[in-house]
This record gives structure tokens, C-alpha cells and sequence, in this order.
């Protein structure tokens, strides 16, 4: 079996590369996206590598091209850029692969060029069905009256012939699993990883032997209406837990037209905004924290949740942040439905009423993300990639 993986963004691609050029499985890995210090995990000689791609995001952000063209046409123009690289190089390949694996918005072309030469066509999609991601998120600005940059037509409508032209579909979640599904993708063509990704835990393993002195709720993430921030701060609001016991850590950078709702909310000084922090700091941080967060209204499979419960974390998170993969409801952590205010402040005040049962719950969540592993990860795909041929 060959497979070649076509990514205009890293994602996990390189990790599933990664694994497949150490199995002899892997063809090409198409990217912009390689560097020096992926030498060592993917050969060069596996890889074609266009370097423009990079240099058109630096070029965009550089001279401040957002003044001259919103980011939607820019990204609908480059990540088209990209397809049609892919499609090039595959028309010159004279070896066909088993299984072509394309990036969800980067591989239209490229498909229909692999599917001529007999490949089996496999897409990924990392997060949920791009119309049911559409209405979701619109429904959450609208709410809120704030406007929201629309998914540009051309690439929905490239994703859905996507979707269309693909054999197989892959998914990370049961959240995203389930968008498909409602938007009428037939069950027997989606494939979901039961492990759904892996996590480096070396970075993020950490001893603890007592609880912290003081109870933190950490949240990591872009600071925004898609990850729900807004109701942990109506929740923290509402439980109105001791200023000089509890804190609130807010970790990630603000999106601008999030500013609104943080000038009208209440921010007491037991809730801390940190910005964007370098990982080993981040690593202090959960180590001084209780329990993690991530109400999110729309992920794939946030990997930031797995990270947290390498550092011992319980974690709370929604149905739509990929949490179901992780943890069992009520043993690692806890599992919400998503906006749900009343819900969160149930949650956090357990974990606060009952400190010493969240240290235990944070402990079984160590354990468990320990299986999380990029290995465990490859070899759950190469069973799926094996039952599509």
C-alpha cells in the first residue's frame, strides 16, 4: 500500500506522514510546509515542498495585504494555488499511489487527477461539515449582534464537490461524524479515527503530588464567540466564587470583534487574560491550575484538551470540542451540551466544592491521554486506509 497526502496546512498531516514514511507506507507528502526540523521524522525524498506557499502568508501579513483583500479571497486564491501545484506534479507521476489523502479545501484538482490514475480518494475533513460549521457559527453572531466574516461561497461550494467526489471522508470526532451524517453525507462513506488524533506528551507530562493552593479554571484558545468564551464569563460571573480563593485564567489571543462582548461583561480581578504565552510557560501555568475549560461551540477534535490532561487536568468541555474522544463522562472530566451557562457553573462548582475528588479526576485523566499517542494514531488510519481497499 502507497499513499500520498496532499496539505496546504500542517494540521496532523506531518505526524500521519511521519508515521507512514516509518511503516514504508508513505508515497509523497505534498506541503508548503516543510522545514529543516521535519528532516528528521519524514525523508526528504518522500516530500515536494513548494516554499512559495509560506512566503505568500508572510508576503500577505508583511505588507498588510488585508487592506487591499480580505482574507477570504486571499486563502480561496492561495489554498487554490496549491490544488493546482498537486495537480501538476501528479499528472507528471508515472507510479500512481493506493490511496490519495487530501486536505479538506486544498484538493479538488488533485483528486480527480488521482482517482484517473486508480487511486482510492480519501479527504479529511478536521472539523465539522463546512455548511452545519456555516449556520452554527452565523446563528452564535447573529445572536450577539456582531458580524461575522462570511465562509466564502467558492469555497463551500469547492468543499462539497469535495465531499461529493471523495470515496472516503475522515473525521477526528463523533461531533463532526454527526455534522456530516445531518447534512446528508451516507454513513458508509465516513470514516472516524477512534483514537481521534494523538499528542505529544512529552512537552506536557507533568508530576503532581497535592493540589494546587488556590482553586483555577484554566482556558486555552482563541479568545471568541466560536469557543464559547463569552459563556464561561456569564458562568464565572454567576458563581461569584471568593476573590482571594479562585481564579479564572484566560490563555490566547482576543479577536477583535470579541472586544464588544468582554466591555460588557463583568471582568472581576480574580479573572486573568494572559495573551498569547510560549508553551513552557503555559506548562507553569496548568501546573498552578485546578481544572480546564473549553466551552466551545464548533472544533474538530481540539488537541489543546489533551495537552492540559497530560499536565494531570480534569477537563470540561462541550459535545462540539471533541471531549467525547478523550474522556468518559464524569471520570476524567465532564462532557456539556454546548452554550449552556448553567451547565459550566454546575461543573466548576463541583470541581471547587469537591477539590481533592477533582485532583483524583485530574490524575485518571493523566492516565488516560497516555494512550493518546501518534503510534496508536498511525496504526488506527492504516486500518481504516486498509479497509477502503
Amino acid at each position: 500500500m502507497k499513499v500520498s497526502i496532499a496539505t496546504g496546512g500542517r494540521f496532523y498531516a506531518f505526524h500521519l506522514a511521519s508515521y507512514l514514511a516509518k511503516k514504508g507506507l508513505l508515497q509523497h507528502l505534498f506541503t508548503g510546509s516543510y522545514s529543516k526540523n521535519d528532516e528528521k521524522e519524514i525523508p526528504k525524498a518522500l516530500v515536494k515542498n513548494n516554499k512559495l506557499f509560506g512566503l505568500l502568508d508572510i508576503a500577505y501579513d508583511k505588507f498588510r495585504l488585508s487592506h487591499v483583500i480580505s482574507p477570504s479571497p486571499w486563502y480561496v486564491f492561495k489554498d487554490g494555488l496549491f490544488d493546482e501545484w498537486v495537480k501538476r506534479l501528479l499528472l507528471k507521476e508515472r507510479d500512481k499511489p493506493d490511496i490519495f489523502v487530501g486536505w479538506s479545501n486544498y484538493c479538488l484538482k488533485s483528486l480527480a487527477v488521482a482517482r484517473k490514475k486508480g487511486a482510492k480518494i480519501i479527504v479529511e475533513s478536521a472539523s465539522s461539515h463546512i455548511l452545519y460549521k456555516d449556520k452554527l457559527l452565523r446563528d452564535e453572531y447573529e445572536k450577539y449582534n456582531i458580524s461575522l466574516t462570511p465562509i466564502s461561497k467558492k469555497n463551500s461550494d469547492k468543499m462539497l464537490k469535495e465531499y461529493d467526489q471523495a470515496d472516503y471522508i475522515i473525521v477526528p470526532s463523533k461531533f463532526v461524524f454527526r455534522s456530516f451524517i445531518g447534512e446528508g453525507i451516507p454513513e458508509e462513506k465516513m470514516l472516524r479515527i477512534p483514537t481521534g488524533c494523538g499528542v505529544n506528551l512529552d512537552k506536557f507530562l507533568t508530576v503532581r503530588n497535592e493540589k494546587p493552593s488556590k482553586f483555577r479554571v484554566i482556558f486555552v484558545g482563541l479568545v471568541g464567540l466560536r469557543k464559547g468564551v463569552h459563556y464561561l464569563l456569564d458562568a464565572w460571573k454567576k458563581l461569584n466564587l471568593p476573590k482571594d480563593k479562585a481564579e479564572l485564567l484566560i490563555v490566547g489571543g482576543i479577536e477583535k470583534n470579541f472586544l464588544k462582548i468582554l466591555k460588557e461583561s463583568t471582568i472581576t480581578p480574580n479573572i486573568k487574560f494572559y495573551g498569547g504565552i510560549s508553551q513552557e510557560y503555559l506548562k507553569e501555568l496548568y501546573k498552578t491550575s485546578s481544572v480546564f475549560i473549553l466551552p466551545s461551540i464548533e472544533e474538530g477534535l481540539a488537541l489543546v484538551q489533551a495537552e492540559a490532561m497530560a499536565t494531570g487536568l480534569p477537563i470540561i468541555g462541550t459535545t462540539n470540542s471533541g471531549c467525547e474522544e478523550l474522556i468518559n463522562n464524569g471520570q476524567e472530566g465532564f462532557i456539556l451540551s454546548i452554550r449552556s451557562v448553567d451547565s459550566i457553573v454546575e461543573k466548576i462548582e463541583w470541581c471547587y466544592m469537591n477539590q481533592d475528588l477533582c485532583f483524583e479526576m485530574g490524575k485518571r485523566a493523566q492516565e488516560q491521554v497516555k494512550m493518546f499517542t501518534w503510534e496508536r494514531f498511525g496504526d488506527k488510519v492504516v486500518e481504516l486506509y486498509s479497509r477502503t481497499l
